[in-house]
């Protein structure tokens, strides 16, 4: 299989040859859930704006143990396919190594391979458009809807009647030392927690995140919220992944707090707030927290 490269810009979709096909696929990335889930979700989204195909690529090179799994959880895979390397032109996407000229007589379908940094593939879609319109509410409800006709129960931490709120706080793999840009202190999370209890009538606050947290977590046993710390590393993190992942997209009120949170924001059609210091683009109408 023959994988070409070239720079990731506009102009270089403008120079593909019409006749073809264009599939957007992507390298898989091999860390955690939050990641490799949010460069599918980019280029599904890149790729439905432009009336392109979205397809995974060979899961047999997809080092992640559970990637199938939540693909299925989410709804991704309903109607996704993979790529079919020997029957397509696969051209890589890679900043450091730009090629002029494109063949434009291969006869083959053309799958365009994003590298795994959503980072870049994000400039590239905000280099063609603002980043909303990539995320329209008929996209996003249909995000949501997929993901309902694998899960129609109603979340097990929630309560009707309820305002049901869900916090991510990502700690475990990071401190205030180590990926530091990553890291919204506590008291930041305490803060926000006491505007939402005076702000919602009725509020139902969850806490979603790792045991390990350098700040320890007394200053949330204080709160009215419940905690649910999961093992950094452990056989179980698939199935507290999908149950956190369920009340993510299910609340009424979703605070972000890494990208295992920030891909199912995307789903939720409710209320969102945002850390105002968080390295991913936002969506409009997401509200902003303070997190530095």
């Amino acid at each position: 299989m023959k994988v070409e490269r070239y720079q990731i810009n506009v102009e270089f979709f403008k120079k593909l040859p019409k006749k073809h096909k264009l599939i957007i696929s992507h390298e898989n990335r091999t860390d955690r859930t939050g990641s490799f889930l949010g460069i599918d979700l980019l280029c599904y989204a890149y790729a439905n704006y432009n009336n392109n195909e979205f397809r995974f690529y060979d899961e047999k090179k997809n080092k992640h143990f559970n990637s199938t799994i939540l693909h299925t959880f989410l709804g991704l895979d309903l109607s996704i396919q993979t790529v079919n390397s020997r029957h397509m032109n696969i051209i890589k996407i890679n900043d450091n190594n730009f090629i002029n000229k494109i063949n434009k007589k291969n006869d083959k379908d053309t799958v365009i391979l994003f590298n795994d940094d959503t980072k870049k593939i994000e400039q590239l879609m905000i280099s063609q458009t603002n980043f909303d319109e990539f995320f329209p509410l008929q996209f996003r409800k249909s995000l949501y809807d997929n993901f309902n006709k694998v899960n129609p129960d109603f979340p097990i931490y929630f309560e009707k009647g309820m305002t049901n709120i869900a916090i991510h706080i990502r700690r475990g793999d990071i401190t205030p030392n180590y990926c530091a840009h990553a890291y919204f202190p506590n008291k930041y999370f305490v803060n926000l927690i006491k505007k939402l209890t005076k702000k919602y009538e009725n509020p139902n606050i969850h806490i979603f995140s790792c045991k390990s947290n350098k700040e320890g977590w007394c200053d949330f046993e204080k709160l009215n919220v419940v905690l649910h710390l999961r093992e950094d590393w452990s056989n179980d993190n698939l199935k507290y992944e999908k149950i956190d992942i369920h009340h993510f997209i299910k609340a009424d009120v979703l605070v972000i707090g890494g990208t295992f949170s920030y891909v199912p924001a995307f789903f939720n059609l409710k209320t969102i707030y945002y850390p105002s210091t968080y390295w991913h683009s936002s969506l409009k109408h997401w509200n902003y927290y303070k997190s530095k």
